[in-house]
């Protein structure tokens, strides 16, 4: 069996790139909501705006699409 895609050291430098692309709070975002595993709710609160739980879901959405955009353009994913 091989390692999975996502754990191969070459997949997580990509995706360090990725995020490095993306704008300063935008980036947060991702961190808090992917790494730190926090609640909409929390992401809030640490962004200082804790009654938009419900922006902050919208906009990881919106860098989610980023990302896989910028894989497609990089060739590092495929569109389909």
């Amino acid at each position: 069996t091989g390692t999975a895609e996502f754990l191969r050291t070459e997949w997580k430098d990509r995706l360090r790139q990725l995020r490095e692309e993306l704008d300063p709070t935008d980036r947060a975002v991702l961190v808090l909501r992917v790494d730190r595993q926090l609640s909409w709710t929390e992401i809030a609160e640490v962004m200082g705006e804790p009654a938009s739980s419900a922006r902050f879901r919208k906009r990881f959405e919106r860098i989610k699409d980023k990302l896989r955009q910028s894989a497609i353009r990089s060739g590092w994913l495929d569109d389909g």
